[in-house]
């Protein structure tokens, strides 16, 4: 299958066939554009990434770009979502662990890549010299160094967690931050959201405690604030409100008595524990849907239609349990 079977099929020519599935689509109308993609489609045809590197000046690799922070079993559905919606671009998916930003950036630079996808990694200026060369960056409006922007996303979790540990009536409010030797770069955003939504609902400032993932010193920082019980205990994720309750287990307290607590991510683990974890559920392939028809959409692609994406859909949802 060649560009000239997609030409034939769309009733144009094998340059606009081209232009199009090279991401330069945007000099012909939307009907032109959707010919050539439904021809495509129909026939298989994925173009040359070779064809698509010198028409562009970069690859076909689209680099999923994270922070040099701690990640537990989401990650992996996370790449495989973003594998599955690319696919139809033809691209390759790289991972990729952020340093040093000046390394990591002309690292980046050096691959040439079709997109990076940021996930609180890259600076502006750091954006703004992989856009020069070529590449798309998107999200387009998560630049690390502009955090608030995540707060959509950070505000809905918040308010999830406050109305789920408000349900007992009024207790002790804190926010359980991870301590980890790695960077936990969507740690404080998540706290501070979490302070606005307690304040909005007239329970003032929260308290704040690190918990490591080992009992020792989860028993030990916990200890430091159980005379305040009855407490109510938000989690940076479900990993840490685990070590949590480990931690209200040794201490002789209960749950959900002494201390109610709620997760974020649903862990399948969190499910098998007693007393089962409430917790924040997200729907990584809205997250990742939004982001990919960002590309598609600048490649000149379709944006709709993505395979279980619907932008109409919530992407969290409070997942009940007993620990609240």
């Amino acid at each position: 299958m060649t560009s000239s079977d997609v030409a034939r099929h769309a009733g144009v020519s094998r340059a606009t066939v081209s232009h199009v599935l090279n991401g330069q689509g945007d000099r012909f109308p939307e009907e032109t554009r959707r010919k050539v993609l439904a021809a495509a489609a129909a026939l298989e045809y994925l173009p040359s990434p070779a064809g698509r590197a010198l028409a562009n000046g970069r690859g076909d690799t689209v680099v999923f770009l994270l922070p040099d922070t701690t990640f537990r079993s989401g990650l992996q559905d996370a790449v495989d979502l973003v594998a599955e919606a690319t696919a139809p671009l033809g691209a390759n998916v790289v991972v990729r662990f952020a340093g040093r930003a000046p390394a990591t950036t002309t690292s980046l630079m050096r691959l040439r890549p079709l997109a990076v996808l940021d996930f609180s990694v890259l600076s502006t200026e750091d954006r703004m010299r992989l856009e020069a060369a070529g590449a798309l960056v998107l999200p387009r409006n998560l630049a690390s160094d502009a955090y608030q922007e995540w707060r959509s996303f950070d505000d809905t979790v918040a308010e999830l967690q406050v109305g789920a540990l408000t349900v007992r009536g009024p207790r002790e409010m804190y926010y359980a931050t991870l301590r980890d030797d790695r960077s936990v770069p969507y740690g404080l955003p998540r706290a501070d959201s979490f302070t606005v939504a307690c304040e909005k609902r007239g329970l003032g400032r929260p308290g704040s405690v690190a918990i490591p993932l080992e009992l020792a010193g989860a028993v030990e920082a916990l200890g430091a604030i159980k005379g305040r019980a009855p407490l109510a205990v938000a989690c940076y994720n479900d990993y840490v409100a685990l070590a949590v309750m480990a931690a209200v287990r040794e201490l002789g307290l209960s749950v959900p008595g002494d201390i109610v607590v709620v997760g974020v991510d649903d862990v399948e683990v969190g499910q098998l524990w007693s007393p089962r974890l409430t917790t924040v559920r997200i729907d990584l392939r809205q997250v990742i849907g939004r982001i990919v028809a960002e590309l598609r959409e600048a490649l000149g692609a379709s944006a709709v239609d993505e395979p279980g994406f619907s932008p109409d859909e919530d992407w969290a949802a409070l997942v009940p349990g007993e620990t609240t």
